[in-house]
């Protein structure tokens, strides 16, 4: 088990999980059929320009368990981006005043 912050965004249209931290917890990748071009918020290109990888892992979230897949793409500074797919699937309940 291993516990990661992550930066939600309710905005991004998939999860994503840097590459440093699959190479450090070296997880199992699989191959994307079809690479997928990634844009930020104002719509450029990302640094990755293209996702060629997704790690599916098996995340806990207070009580709800489910397998997420998460792109490989260059993300800065973070370890993971959680998405809209994130929070369909969870439906977190965020007290926004702590930070839980």
């Amino acid at each position: 088990v291993v516990t990661r912050n992550a930066l939600l965004d309710s905005g991004a249209t998939e999860c994503f999980i840097n590459p440093r931290l699959v190479q450090k917890l070296q997880l199992p990748t699989t191959k994307l059929k079809t690479p997928r071009k990634v844009r930020n918020i104002d719509r450029s290109l990302d640094k990755s320009r293209t996702v060629t990888e997704v790690v599916l892992l098996n995340m806990t979230h207070e009580d709800h368990a489910a397998r997420h897949a998460f792109f490989v793409a260059d993300i800065g500074a973070d370890e993971l981006i959680l998405g809209y797919p994130f929070f369909k699937v969870v439906n977190p309940l965020i007290d926004w005043a702590t930070g839980k």
